[in-house]
């Protein structure tokens, strides 16, 4: 198993400390140690001292950045950097990977000697600007995590994650695979309650402190289209470890567990931060709410485990302005894009494999170029297939089980805004829920009548098996099958109402 020792090390002039704060937001949000002179000098160290130590004794990699202003400086500590890093490049074997020059505008880098017939100006660069930004930026993240994935020695032990309630940063990629292995470990064993809280909840405080960072997700000040899809993006890097324990809980987890699931979602949820800022950076802070819900809720789907759906889903309560509600009220697939729809297309495009630049941006906003009708529901449902590509190998059979668990999910948020309603008369103190509305199914089965509907099939199911419908034995609609079919009349005419516009 690979581990982490020492950090990136980021060299740069002050004048490109913005472009410094982007490279050390990609590498940490994968959980990547970064060495910065910002946030690694402390008072009262020489600074000279501790940052050749850092290149020459920690140091993994060393990422250079540069932009016209850096390279016209005349004199500057990158260059004294710079110098240094290349001693270090000269004791290396020639084809080591160790600098990873990047740069933020068009500009030459220097032609500075690293011994053996290199120079900088002939090492792979990583251009971060103009339409290939995000995939340069996704193959830098790659390019450091490919240093660091050297195997560990056979017959080293596994490390464990340590039992306190918050984890070093690195841990979330570098234990990712063995994390996996602990919790099914845990969840076999009769005990294993106190190991589960360990592995789980350290893992959702790190992914909290990384969704709070308001460095890296900024509430205030204005956002394009492409910024918040980026930032979506970014989420789903900084989430992907625990997706990976969502989907082996919703197959194998019992009510053991239930309490220390649903305290990693509610963890994880409290990232959402105050209601202070632009409008559309709030709403788009609920987003990781959707792919955890829908991961472990595809394998509950998937296993009929529909008691941890619950636990996820309903037991698990967020903070709104109204006080909590279910975490399921928080998950409608449109509510973090609803003030700029436009990310959510961008972000659909992109999990199908386009490339979207800003001409085909300018073309969804003006109508030139047709939008998807779910596009929400297609990212989540392509984004998450490579992790169900082994459980469920069958494209098809992976869409039914989609499709399932989003009118499910509908359900369930019909099922929370009935609970809010007040009573006859009395006024609606909250908390406002949105009504549900049809995700990918209302297109991909729009040809189809009456009771060959998904959705009313799963109704048939539910009045033929009554309380031993599976939803309603693993909790679901509090067991009721009356509040499950007051569900289905609310949704059954939202879905056939989102069918009929897709014609």
């Amino acid at each position: 198993m690979p581990e982490i020792e020492g950090h990136a090390f980021i060299c740069y002039v002050r004048e490109d400390s913005h472009y410094a704060d982007r490279v050390t937001s990609l590498l940490k949000s994968a959980g990547i140690p970064v060495w910065r002179d910002t946030e690694s000098l402390w008072p009262g160290e020489d600074w000279r001292h501790k940052i050749r130590e850092a290149i020459t004794k920690g140091a993994f990699a060393f990422l250079p950045i540069f932009s016209p202003q850096s390279v016209s400086k005349g004199i500057s500590g990158q260059h004294e950097e710079l110098y240094l890093a290349a001693e270090e490049m000269r004791k290396r074997p020639p084809d080591a990977v160790w600098m990873l020059p990047v740069r933020f505008d068009e500009c030459d880098l220097p032609k500075l000697d690293l011994g053996g017939g290199r120079l900088l100006d002939s090492i792979q660069r990583t251009d971060l600007f103009g339409k290939e930004e995000d995939r340069q930026a996704e193959r830098l993240v790659h390019a450091v995590q490919r240093i660091l994935t050297a195997p560990t020695p056979a017959g080293t032990p596994t490390p464990l994650l340590p039992a306190v309630e918050t984890a070093p940063a690195g841990y979330l990629d570098t234990h990712a695979s063995n994390r996996v292995e602990e919790i099914k470990s845990a969840l076999r064993h009769p005990a294993g309650d106190i190991r589960m809280y360990d592995l789980l909840v350290p893992l959702a405080e790190t992914i909290h402190d990384l969704l709070a960072d308001t460095q890296r997700f900024p509430t205030e000040g204005a956002v394009s289209a492409m910024q918040i899809a980026s930032q979506v993006e970014d989420y789903w890097r900084i989430l992907d470890p625990l997706l990976d324990t969502l989907v082996v809980g919703g197959m194998w987890s019992t009510a053991l567990y239930e309490h220390t699931w649903s305290e990693v979602i509610e963890r994880v949820a409290r990232a959402r931060g105050g209601e202070s800022g632009n409008v559309v950076r709030l709403e788009v802070r609920w987003f990781p709410l959707l792919p955890m819900l829908y991961a472990g809720g595809l394998a509950a789907v998937y296993r009929s485990n529909f008691a941890f759906l619950r636990t996820i889903a309903v037991d698990a309560t967020v903070n709104d302005l109204h006080g909590r509600i279910a975490a399921v009220a928080r998950a409608h697939p449109f509510q973090a894009f609803k003030e700029l729809p436009i990310s959510a297309q961008i972000l659909a495009l992109r999990a199908s494999g386009e490339v979207v630049d800003q001409t085909v941006v300018d073309a969804l906003a003006n109508g030139s170029r047709g939008k998807r009708y779910t596009p929400v529901s297609d990212h989540l449902h392509d984004r998450l297939r490579p992790k169900f590509a082994r459980l469920i190998p069958e494209d098809d059979r992976y869409a039914d089980i989609f499709d399932r668990l989003e009118i499910i999910i509908a359900l369930l948020i019909a099922d929370e805004r009935a609970l809010a309603e007040p009573p006859a008369g009395e006024h609606w103190r909250g908390p406002w829920i949105p009504a549900p509305v049809g995700g990918r199914f209302t297109w991909r089965d729009r040809y189809a009548k009456g009771d060959q509907l998904l959705e009313r099939r799963l109704r048939s199911e539910l009045v033929r098996d009554g309380d031993r419908w599976p939803p309603l034995a693993g909790g679901l609609f509090g067991g009721s099958v009356d509040r499950a079919l007051a569900a289905f009349g609310q949704f059954l005419d939202a879905a056939e109402a989102a069918r009929s516009r897709r014609g």
